[in-house]
């Protein structure tokens, strides 16, 4: 039979020294990937945070927007009749206001009013186009925030692959 010659001891360090020395780099390793992992997460709550903050304030534009919108709907409806009067009804309404006013008050009144409407269309037509630009924006965020996103939880991955 063969008998196991028995290892000595300057080989014995050798593997024992050369072990360590790889359980060190490894130890090292895992260091470095665990401060990666970390330091990705830290960006991703930092993006998602920015994310969420730039999201909130989109829905808060857009929600005042839409306020506003409907407050001068409501006010370019205040001057139009109520919709159930019949036009007769609606004619004899504005002919008692209109009733005891001299041409030059008349023309003066059809002159502001004639203003008042054109201003607040010109405000309807700026808030919808503000609306539109705040939706594009948001969107264009949102598509930056999720590609950062995605870079982070590559890099996460990464580094959990090499690790």
């Amino acid at each position: 039979m063969n008998t196991p010659q028995p290892l000595n001891s300057q080989q014995l360090t050798q593997d024992v020294s050369q072990w360590l020395r790889e359980i060190s780099e490894l130890k090292q390793h895992l260091a470095d990937a665990q401060t990666a992992i970390k330091e990705a997460q830290k960006q991703g709550d930092h993006w998602r945070s920015l994310y969420n903050r730039e999201a909130e304030q989109r829905r808060q534009d857009v929600q005042r927007g839409q306020e506003r919108i409907a407050e001068l709907e409501a006010s370019l409806d205040q001057g139009r009749s109520l919709p159930h009067e019949s036009e007769a009804d609606r004619r004899r309404h504005y002919q008692q206001a209109l009733d005891g006013l001299d041409m030059s008050q008349l023309q003066e009144q059809l002159l502001d009013l004639s203003l008042d409407r054109d201003r607040l269309l010109l405000q309807i037509q700026e808030l919808e186009m503000a609306l539109n630009a705040e939706q594009q924006n948001h969107q264009k965020t949102r598509t930056e925030l999720t590609g950062a996103l995605a870079d982070a939880i590559a890099l996460i991955s990464k580094t959990k692959a090499q690790g």
